[in-house]
């Protein structure tokens, strides 16, 4: 971690810290919430039982044991009167009242879809699952129009204009469908070894050694890749672990960084986190150690941040320094623990006795 000495860097007090998301991050102060911005600075006071992260301009908020939502000036925008809230998505909130009683409501508050359904999902691509009495499941539009009948016993969100279908007759394995309820990807790929993606491409295996890539539209582009995971694709590449270790592969097929690492991240903003030699840090998708392998743990970038650990240990207490750092290892925001100089007391009262136990002895020795 680089910390520039001509410059002033913020240090921020916290029990608890989130990561940033939409410029602010969620931080615990006394038991109580509140959000700081990438300043350092408390931009949202730290009033609330609850909080959760930022979503489309809303954060969800409990006072009271109710939730409402606040934006980013801290307003109050819709008031905490819920028994329990999602984060909006696609412009749309689940909320829960009264006990059993959920609906839809919209960014003013507004009621949108009623609660005819046994559970449901967020909003995504314009599309949410339910699940209906019989307990199959299907998918409506923001209208409750159904779109997709209810016809399956499992669908995943909507990602990239697909979605992970199953049924409980063929529950290890799996497939996908569009927008529209059009089988694309046929049901006959292991679901505890696949998942969907934003990106244009995903890797499905059959077997659970070798792995097929396939394009948005059912098409398989490569075939016969082996190893013994490919995770889910980001922004262009995934992880892959073999017998090796964990690299990189890249939408064409081809290992991009080799097989080495003890353990690697899915990408986000350009960056993996990887694990090797007992310490984290950072590469890009072609291998380059981007941020040095220094850390005790890290988290993955969110709005150009990253929330990164190490442990100290002298002679008697181990010291944690957090901080949130930039691509290039600058550290942005020094991080804190409440009560960390309390907690330090002891030990300097046992290093300072344990200093002076041989001195002692040395005295009474010559007397």
């Amino acid at each position: 971690m680089i910390i520039d000495k001509y410059k002033k860097i913020p240090k921020v007090t916290y029990s608890h810290v989130g990561h940033f998301h939409e410029g602010f991050a969620y931080i615990c102060r006394k038991g109580k919430y509140g959000f700081i911005n990438r300043n350092g600075k408390i931009a949202i006071p730290c009033i609330y039982e609850k909080v959760r992260d930022f979503s489309e301009g809303l954060a969800a908020v409990c006072k009271n044991e109710k939730w409402g939502f606040i934006d980013q000036q801290g307003d109050l925008v819709i008031p905490c009167v819920y028994d329990n809230v999602s984060p909006f998505s696609d412009g749309l909130s689940i909320v829960l009242a009264g006990g059993d009683s959920w609906y839809y409501i919209d960014k003013g508050g507004y009621k949108r879809i009623e609660g005819v359904y046994t559970a449901s999902s967020l909003f995504s691509e314009g599309l949410c699952v339910v699940r209906d009495k019989d307990y199959r499941v299907g998918c409506i539009d923001k209208e409750g129009k159904v779109i997709i009948p209810f016809e399956y016993d499992d669908i995943d969100e909507f990602q990239g204009g697909l979605a992970r279908i199953r049924y409980r007759s063929q529950k290890d394995k799996c497939g996908f469908i569009n927008t529209k309820g059009e089988l694309v990807i046929p049901i006959e790929y292991m679901s505890d070894m696949s998942s969907n993606t934003k990106d244009d491409h995903i890797y499905l295996t059959k077997d659970g050694e070798y792995w097929d890539l396939f394009d948005k539209k059912g098409n398989i582009l490569k075939s016969g890749i082996k190893a013994k995971l490919i995770e889910e694709m980001s922004e262009g590449v995934a992880v892959i672990n073999n017998e090796e270790g964990a690299g990189v592969i890249d939408a064409k097929g081809r290992i991009v960084v080799p097989c080495k690492y003890d353990y690697l991240t899915q990408s986000s903003e350009g960056l993996l986190s990887v694990y090797g030699d007992a310490y984290h840090g950072f590469i890009d998708h072609q291998g380059n150690e981007v941020i040095p392998l220094e850390y005790t743990t890290v988290s993955p970038f969110s709005d150009g941040l990253a929330l990164v650990l190490t442990v100290e240990f002298d002679l008697i207490s181990a010291v944690e320094k957090a901080a949130f750092i930039d691509k290039h290892n600058n550290a942005v925001i020094l991080l804190r623990k409440e009560g960390e100089r309390k907690r330090l007391i002891p030990y300097l009262i046992l290093g300072a006795i344990t200093l002076l136990i041989p001195i002692l002895y040395v005295i009474i020795e010559e007397l």
